[in-house]
């Protein structure tokens, strides 16, 4: 059985916040986790790449190469268009202005960003592994950053046999756990969707995202 994992990553700016994720086959994960770490060594070869810490960089050097954040948002970009259109590979996300969200909190009494975001992308990620084709495939992994919160919007929903025999789709999902950023180039590529898209969702109302790379 060929595992199918996700991978969960938050951004955070002023004026968005956003939750984004990545489903792949196991294979795949295997492909992409390889050909990012090619595009780590050619630039710069720093040991994990964050896009908080990228930003926040103006010039380093590693074994001799200059680093910068322009050279890899190129770099980022190659990468995502090389696996865009992939049929086994698929990215999610939530983007909520902040703003408006503190507007029309209290008339509609909404739950936290975070809530929201996490309500509305992992559904989605179990409605996209209920329709895959394919017979040979086990239940969904999925993971999130150390400290993630919205880690705390989905594993209780997870755990809920309430909840479960409501949504039966929640039986696709064999585990929900945290993984070490630095140590999970999966988790690193997805931080580069998440931070991409955000910036997007910088000056618009709530917008989710659900499209190959």
């Amino acid at each position: 059985m060929i595992a199918v994992k996700s991978y969960f990553d938050g951004s955070q700016s002023r004026r968005a916040l956003t939750l984004a994720g990545i489903a792949a086959d196991e294979t795949t994960w295997l492909e992409m986790e390889s050909l990012w770490e090619e595009v780590r060594q050619a630039r710069g070869n720093p040991p994990h790449i964050h896009m908080t810490y990228l930003m926040a960089l103006k010039t380093s050097t590693r074994d001799g190469q200059t680093t910068n954040a322009t050279i890899w948002l190129m770099g980022c970009s190659t990468f995502c268009s090389y696996f865009r259109g992939n049929p086994n590979v698929f990215s999610f996300s939530c983007s909520i202005n902040l703003a408006d969200y503190e507007n029309v909190r209290p008339l509609k009494n909404l739950p936290s960003p975070e809530r929201m975001c996490a309500r509305f992308v992992f559904p989605h990620v179990m409605n996209w592994y209920g329709e895959l084709q394919r017979l040979d495939i086990g239940r969904i992994e999925a993971y999130f950053d150390r400290g993630e919160k919205f880690m705390r919007h989905v594993e209780p929903d997870w755990r809920s046999k309430q909840i479960r025999k409501r949504h039966p789709q929640w039986e696709l999902v064999n585990s929900i756990c945290p993984a070490v950023m630095e140590k999970t180039p999966a988790l690193q590529i997805t931080d580069v969707v998440a931070w991409g898209r955000n910036r997007l969702a910088g000056g618009s109302h709530v917008r989710i995202g659900i499209s190959n790379l």
